[in-house]
C-alpha cells in the first residue's frame, strides 16, 4: 500500500473506503434531533450509492436510488426551511436557493439516467459527486452555519437549538 505522506499527511490514504471517510456521527451535528436524523439518512445514502458505484450498477439501479434521494432531500429541505423560518435565521434565502440549486442539478441526474438523450460518462460517479456536494459541500458548511447563528441568537445556546422544531 502506498502511503502518499507528503499530499495526505501520515495517514495511508488508500486504506480508507470513501464510504467510510463521508460517516454519520455526532460530530455533525446540528444539535437538532430532527435535522440530525434527517442528515444521518442522507450520510446513509452516500454510502449505498457508494456501493453501487463500486459495483458498477445498472442504470436502473441508480435511478431507483436518485427517486429514494429526491424524495429523501425534498422532505429534509421543506423540514429544514420551515425550521429555519421559525428562528428568523437571516441566512434563509440564500439556503434556500442552495436547496433549490441541489434539487434541480438532482433532477437533470434523474433525466439523464432515464435516458434522456444525455448520457452521463461513469453515472454512478456522478451520482457520488453529487452525494459529496451535499453532504461535504453544504450539510458541513450552510448547515454548520445555521447551528452556530441558533446557538448564538436563541436563549438557551445549544439547548434552545434543540427546542426548534
Amino acid at each position: 500500500m502506498k502511503n502518499n505522506g507528503a499530499f495526505f499527511g501520515r495517514v495511508p490514504m488508500m486504506q480508507y473506503s470513501l464510504k467510510n471517510l463521508v460517516q454519520w456521527g455526532e460530530h455533525l451535528s446540528v444539535d437538532h434531533p430532527g435535522i440530525d436524523a434527517q442528515h444521518e439518512v442522507i450520510f446513509n445514502l452516500v454510502g449505498e450509492v457508494h456501493d453501487l458505484w463500486r459495483c458498477n450498477a445498472s442504470l436502473i439501479e441508480l435511478s431507483a436510488v436518485v427517486d429514494k434521494l429526491a424524495d429523501v432531500l425534498g422532505n429534509h429541505f421543506r423540514y429544514e426551511e420551515r425550521m429555519l423560518g421559525e428562528t428568523d435565521y437571516p441566512k434563509l434565502p440564500e439556503h434556500a436557493g442552495e436547496h433549490r440549486m441541489m434539487l434541480e442539478e438532482l433532477e437533470t441526474i434523474r433525466q439523464r439516467l432515464s435516458g434522456d438523450g444525455k448520457a452521463l460518462p461513469e453515472p454512478g460517479w456522478v451520482l457520488l459527486n453529487f452525494m459529496l456536494g451535499v453532504t461535504v459541500g453544504h450539510i458541513l458548511s450552510s448547515d454548520i452555519d445555521y447551528c452556530e447563528y441558533i446557538s448564538e441568537n436563541h436563549a438557551g445556546g445549544a439547548e434552545g437549538a434543540r427546542a426548534i422544531g
